[in-house]
């Protein structure tokens, strides 16, 4: 057996030992996957949190006026005949 021979066959056994890694372009649109994914969940809470507080300041508006405030004190106008 040829030196070459032997070499060929050691690295042949070291070879089928070895798992390989997964594709490089798998492992990244894994994370860009996850990043986008993240980045939407995060968009989502933003946006329930400047609603909820939207709301809650207009609760606290509207309950912590006078109520006597928005009361007509006049009755409504009469029907208007326009002349032509």
């Amino acid at each position: 057996m040829k030196a070459e021979e032997r070499l060929s066959d050691t690295l042949h056994s070291l070879a089928r030992g070895v798992d390989p890694t997964p594709d490089p372009y798998d492992r990244l649109h894994a994370t860009w996957r996850r990043r986008e994914r993240r980045r939407r969940a995060v968009a989502a809470l933003l946006a329930v949190a400047v609603i909820g507080g939207a709301d809650a300041a207009a609760l606290w508006a509207l309950s912590s006026g006078d109520p006597k405030a928005h009361l007509l004190e006049d009755p409504p106008p009469q029907r208007v005949e326009i002349e032509r």
